[in-house]
């Protein structure tokens, strides 16, 4: 949904229970993971400090002087002290919008794709492209895809597990 310029955020009712329910079974997914290993942690965010040092934080910082903080619905994932992933989720209700902001992760972590796990849901998230086309989400999934991310669209709750566990897998 395109809100007009200078509206405050805000989140829909479908975009909340998409976000919940990508938690809940992150959630679930990495307490797997972190009963067999106790070497992995999961955490909300992490300071623009915390990932370029203190001395590089030059305009990433809030108006009390503190560094910004770069956050993950489903959570920044660390294995043994070390950020190895992220996972996030977007809910789309329009093939037009600004869905690439989730491919920032890897400019700002560094990562390669196959570190960030992307759960895509809603309207915006089905290709019917004799109708209207694939529009921003349809590119962002494709090329996304290409390039070895873990992307899933509009998935089974089975088919989100399953593709999680396969990432955390790889992540080592």
């Amino acid at each position: 949904m395109t809100a007009k310029k200078g509206t405050d955020s805000f989140t829909t009712k479908e975009s909340f229970i998409s976000e919940e329910k990508h938690i809940s079974l992150v959630d679930e997914i990495f307490n797997e993971f972190k009963s067999i290993d106790d070497k992995w942690k999961i955490v909300k965010g992490v300071s623009t400090e915390d990932i370029i040092g203190k001395e590089n934080v030059v305009n990433a910082k809030r108006m009390d002087g503190t560094s910004t903080e770069i956050l993950s619905d489903g959570g920044i994932i660390f294995y043994d002290g070390k950020i190895v992933g992220v996972c996030e989720n977007k809910y789309q209700k329009d093939h037009r919008n600004a869905c690439e902001r989730a491919c920032k992760y890897q400019v700002y972590f560094n990562f390669k794709p196959s570190q960030v796990f992307l759960s895509c849901s809603g309207e915006g998230y089905t290709f019917d492209t004799d109708r209207w086309g694939g529009g921003a989400t349809g590119t962002m999934y494709d090329i996304m895809k290409y390039n070895g991310t873990f992307i899933i669209i509009n998935p089974t709750e089975q088919e989100f597990k399953q593709t999680l566990r396969d990432w955390f897998k790889q992540l080592l």
